[in-house]
């Protein structure tokens, strides 16, 4: 099984933003990290749309992998 890296998407937050990432393939994984590293959410993605609410200022990384049986 491998994972195959679709989208890296870079985010910046002022505060309490709800942060929208649409147009998601169904079963992507999903890895947000707020910058410096710390990943703050992991998620599967089934409607096409994810929403995160954030509560801390700074930027965060959004990468979608999709797993592949090879």
């Amino acid at each position: 099984m491998t994972d195959i890296l679709l989208n890296k998407t870079q985010i910046t937050a002022d505060g309490s933003d709800i942060l929208t990432v649409s147009n998601v393939a169904p079963d992507t994984d999903i890895i947000v990290t707020l910058q410096g590293g710390e990943q703050v959410l992991s998620a599967t993605v089934t409607d096409g749309e994810l929403q995160l609410t954030v509560n801390e200022k700074g930027s965060y990384l959004i990468e979608m992998f999709w797993k592949s049986f090879n």
